[in-house]
């Protein structure tokens, strides 16, 4: 009796991971098809296989927001992310680091390359479809409008 439930456990969790690894993950001609099929115009910023980066612009609250988005190397995560502008002894890191409290999972970083200040999404890349795409968008476009006070350098 004890082989057999040792064998049942093993079964039942080697479906569990098979169905795990199974689910769907959008590849990134799919994640500009998704943007294509809501609407929006995008733009290509790197076509490179495996590196792929997309923007589309977003109008909203006055802004004309130019979102750029790809897929991480492992495929695992999608991003959406935006320049804010140049990294500067104006910019407020403090209240910045403060607002991500209250925004995750957006956020706001320096990049390293560019030294801007950037706000970044992520979407976990297990079963998106286009409208999750389209709704990750908007909540996104409206995290950056509602920060404006803390990213705008006067």
């Amino acid at each position: 009796m004890r082989t057999v439930t040792v064998a049942s456990i093993l079964v039942a969790g080697l479906g569990l991971v098979a169905a795990q690894g199974s689910e769907d993950v959008m590849t990134a001609a799919g994640l500009k098809s998704a943007l294509e099929n809501k609407g929006h115009v995008v733009t290509v910023l790197v076509a490179d296989e495996g590196k792929e980066l997309y923007q589309v612009k977003v109008e909203k609250g006055g802004f004309n927001i130019p979102v750029t988005a790809s897929l991480s190397p492992s495929k695992s995560y999608m991003w959406f992310t935006v320049n804010l502008g140049p990294s500067t002894e104006k910019s407020k890191f403090a209240d910045m680091l403060k607002k991500n409290a209250t925004i995750m999972p957006s956020f706001f970083y320096v990049s390293g390359s560019a030294n801007s200040v950037q706000m970044a999404y992520p979407i976990e890349n297990r079963g998106v479809t286009a409208d999750r795409v389209q709704k990750d968008l908007m909540r996104f476009t409206d995290d950056v409008v509602s920060t404006v006070d803390v990213w705008r350098q006067e």
